[in-house]
């Protein structure tokens, strides 16, 4: 056996993530419905109860204060694909297998609608983009809608309220996943929100945008196209704000209808991004490469009747945290829940030793090109493959002092970089996951070309 795979095949201790506790089990949540909203590259800063500006976001904030807002919560991957397969299987990339934006996820994965459905649950998907769409290979849901060409948050929005209305779950309870794709660039919210965030000259400013030495070197002719003549770096920011605006907008829509409906109150509601994105901080421009916290911090929302209202958790948690939570709540059996905590009992309000006293919890990047491993206040990037606009030397940061990541300390403090390392080693034994583009058809690269995921 090789060193690596002898690593990979101990990973149950790599991953262990926090001590176990064995309270008494609550009794489960009625047969209530589960919608779940992923929010494609929205970062936890672009929502006003996560420090945004006010009113940016005022659906999503209700479901905050009517539930349970986690404020430190991360993604598992960087990356749209792996973070949907790692929040449907609770396992990481390294463990699932899904690296890349075109990797199909295996058959024999037990997923979350795999679960419900053997619960007795109608599940059904709505995917914005072919990436998470049915040629991924998800055969866990009774519906899955197809995604002929990138779908604006108000496509999706109708689809899903279509869904509802149609009521071919019968009276079964269901399990309803809703993406909304629009904050990744190209940043292009529609007109009426546009003029609404930027008043400005955007061709007026220092220097080119597209001269900016990432964006020089990235082969995205439309982003290119997207940014020519553009001087000031507010535009592309603000249409950012715009975009997460318009997608807030389309989630009210759908919450109404639920509403209108009476399917509120028996209904969970999950809200949660499935990355962040760089707005030009350490030098990462409108792309979500890197495992800086403006990548990885997403928000996290929960709302379930009848749980406290306006509840914060500050402890950490992640996209791990999702299958065992709802195994937990409903009470569902699952085969291999993953390293993982439910966050069962602190939706209820009640203390956890185990989410209090949670070691650490590592993040992986798209190719398994990173990782990244948060312990208390420390944080460790260790780069796995050299990546453009990316440092080539691993990086530590204290983020209680420096939340920016604005001080590599990896040279001054070597005794804490070698305890963190020793917790990503598979990782980095396993090293970078190649891009396997032979099967795919000439259209599907020209679609992933296009959003600048491949040369």
């Amino acid at each position: 056996m090789t060193p690596a795979i002898a690593l990979i095949a101990a990973m149950g201790t790599a991953l262990a993530q926090s001590p176990t506790s064995a309270p008494a089990r609550a009794r489960p949540l009625p047969r209530w419905n589960v919608l779940l909203l992923t929010l494609d590259t929205t970062r936890a800063d672009a929502i006003s109860c996560y420090g945004a500006d006010p009113g940016l976001t005022p659906n999503l904030d209700r479901i905050a204060r009517s539930g349970t807002r986690f404020a430190t919560a991360y993604s598992a991957v960087n990356s749209t694909n792996p973070s949907h397969v790692s929040l449907l299987t609770g396992l990481p990339a390294i463990r699932h297998g899904v690296h890349t934006n075109v990797q199909p996820i295996a058959p024999d994965l037990q997923t979350l609608p795999r679960v419900f459905r053997s619960a007795g649950y109608f599940t059904a998907a709505i995917p914005a983009i072919a990436h998470v769409g049915p040629e991924l290979g998800w055969t866990d849901f009774d519906e899955m809608a197809g995604v002929p060409v990138e779908l604006l948050a108000e496509d999706n929005t109708a689809r899903a309220i279509g869904w509802l209305r149609a009521r071919r779950f019968g009276n079964k309870p269901f399990f309803l996943w809703v993406h909304y794709f629009d904050p990744h660039v190209l940043y292009q919210p529609p007109r009426r929100i546009a003029e609404q965030f930027y008043r400005g000259d955007k061709t007026t400013g220092p220097s080119l945008l597209t001269d900016l030495p990432m964006l020089r070197a990235w082969d995205f002719p439309r982003l290119k196209r997207w940014l020519e003549g553009v001087r000031d770096p507010e535009y592309p920011r603000a249409m950012y704000r715009g975009e997460v605006h318009f997608v807030d907008q389309e989630i009210g829509k759908l919450f109404d209808y639920v509403r209108s409906q009476g399917l509120m109150n028996r209904t969970v509601i999950i809200v949660i991004a499935d990355h962040g994105e760089g707005l030009g901080e350490h030098g990462i421009y409108y792309d979500h490469r890197g495992l800086y916290e403006h990548q990885v911090r997403i928000p996290f929302l929960v709302r379930i009747p009848g749980f406290p209202r306006n509840h914060v958790v500050r402890e950490m948690v992640g996209h791990v945290d999702l299958v065992p939570t709802l195994a937990e709540l409903f009470q569902l059996k699952v085969e291999d829940p993953g390293p993982g905590l439910s966050l069962a009992r602190v939706l209820r309000g009640e203390p956890d030793p185990a989410v209090a006293g949670r070691d650490h919890l590592v993040i992986e990047a798209v190719s398994n090109t990173q990782v990244a491993v948060r312990r208390g206040g420390w944080k460790l990037i260790w780069p796995i493959m050299p990546q453009p606009a990316l440092p080539r030397e691993p990086e530590l940061f204290d983020l209680e002092s420096d939340p920016q990541e604005l001080r590599n300390l990896a040279k001054e403090r070597p005794e804490t970089v070698a305890s963190l390392r020793s917790l990503i080693e598979p990782w980095i034994q396993r090293g970078p996951a190649q891009l396997d583009t032979s099967n795919m058809t000439k259209e599907r690269i020209e679609q992933l070309r296009s959003l600048g995921y491949i040369p």
